[in-house]
């Protein structure tokens, strides 16, 4: 792994309830325009998993797509 550092992390813990594990983790670079930027989110999933699956799928490209965002 010569050139490769580390530059995050995260985990995840499951607490004591007998529910599965409801959140949802993102942790996503993406080369814009010569800078890397970087995306981390935590997506609660208390009312399903179509949701925060959707936000991991979408929310970096939907921010970056908003010309507003990208000066």
């Amino acid at each position: 792994m010569s050139g490769k550092h580390i530059t995050h992390g995260f985990h995840l813990v499951k607490g004591k309830s007998h529910h599965p594990m409801e959140d949802y983790v993102v942790a996503e670079f993406k080369k814009v325009n010569d800078n890397e930027l970087g995306l981390f989110a935590i997506f609660d999933g208390h009312m399903g998993h179509d949701v925060p699956d959707y936000l991991r799928s979408h929310l970096f490209n939907n921010i970056l797509d908003e010309v507003t965002y990208v000066t």
